[in-house]
């Protein structure tokens, strides 16, 4: 299977939207003139990034479940690749930050884990490693959706999936209400994200439905009414200054959310030429090869030059470049190494024949 360009540039948008959250907005606030904190409010959902990397990821391990789901050795194909393509970045992240970062507990990182630490702690976690938690939640959905996907039958999952999604505001406003004492946790724990993350998965299961069914153009204008919908929705949400941890958005703020991107996605999927040419897709879809580098670097690299004592539009520069040839780095000679051992290495097999697949992604969510 062809590694698709569409996805590529989707996850590059994503990657983005986290590199202007953490970089452009705060160098906006702290300028502090009316013009900027104006294109600071227009960016407020920049964080939602996350969320998209979220959708696309269930929608591409989902896939690829699915699609092997009779193989053999689904079990440990699918969990050796994404050793292979987590594990070498992360491993190194995490030494980096127990060599020169603050003392912290190992322990956590280790068992993909920090996510529930810093929830039941209420806070977003170090500087350093703070962007792991996503995928503390994206290796523990991992331990739950492949077996979804080999016990449930195909014509049952949909209903599944919907349910575990419809589950997920329950889930955030029990965490916010009874179990803790903050609305971090229902930012943090997997449960509370798994509207977006098994959204991805209902629209990979559609799209296989669609393809054996066939196309229809009252399909399509269902689709784009529903992307008109949720995107006036979305608006709403930007221009009256909603918060990650909001009453609204952990209720069903997250949840509208990730039907806007899983319908995005879907459209993606469906009608890939519909998003532009190679020309327009060309910068992001670099981005989005070099995403899952840029999401672990991005924040210690920022942390680490603004120390130098330059002035921060200045840091700022250097963090964008250092973050960009650190990422280039990083696929060349670590990501895309590991992801081409693991898929000649480990194959899936159904019976005596051997299936082939690649990974059309960049890791977990922001890995692929």
């Amino acid at each position: 299977m062809q590694r698709s360009h569409t996805l590529d540039a989707i996850r590059g948008i994503a990657i983005l939207q986290v590199l202007v959250w953490h970089y452009l907005v705060p160098s906006l606030n702290h300028h502090g003139t009316f013009l900027s904190i104006l294109l600071s409010a227009s960016l407020n959902l920049t964080w939602t990034g996350v969320d998209l990397f979220f959708v696309l990821s269930g929608f591409l391990i989902g896939g690829i479940l699915m699609d092997n789901r009779e193989a053999t050795n689904m079990f440990s194909v699918f969990y050796a690749r994404r050793i292979l393509r987590i594990l070498p970045l992360y491993a190194l992240t995490i030494a980096l930050f127990q060599l020169f970062g603050p003392p912290a507990s190992l322990w956590p990182y280790l068992t993909f884990t920090q996510n529930m630490v810093w929830a039941a702690d209420g806070h977003w976690g170090p500087t350093w490693t703070g962007v792991t938690w996503s995928l503390a939640v994206e290796e523990q959905f991992y331990l739950v959706l492949p077996l979804i996907v080999w016990c449930i039958r195909p014509t049952l999952l949909p209903i599944v999936v919907v349910a575990l999604c419809c589950i997920a505001p329950v889930a955030r406003w029990v965490c916010a209400e009874w179990l803790y004492s903050s609305h971090y946790a229902s930012y943090l724990l997997m449960p509370c994200r798994m509207d977006a993350l098994f959204g991805g998965v209902l629209v990979a299961w559609f799209v296989r439905r669609h393809r054996s069914a066939g196309s229809g153009r009252r399909r399509e204008t269902l689709l784009y009414g529903a992307i008109a919908v949720l995107g006036s929705g979305f608006v709403i949400m930007l221009c009256t200054g909603q918060q990650d941890l909001s009453t609204f958005m952990i209720t069903i703020g997250y949840t509208w959310i990730a039907a806007f991107y899983a319908s995005i996605l879907l459209l993606a999927a469906l009608r890939p030429h519909a998003f532009g040419s190679g020309v327009i897709h060309h910068p992001f879809r670099l981005l989005g090869l070099g995403a899952y580098a840029i999401y672990l670097f991005h924040q210690p690299l920022l942390s680490v030059l603004t120390k130098f004592g330059h002035q921060w539009s200045f840091s700022l520069l250097l963090a964008t470049c250092a973050t960009m040839a650190t990422a280039w780095l990083s696929w060349r000679y670590i990501e895309k190494p590991c992801i081409t051992f693991g898929q000649k290495r480990f194959r899936y097999r159904v019976g005596v024949a051997v299936i082939a697949i690649s990974q059309p992604r960049v890791g977990a969510s922001v890995t692929g």
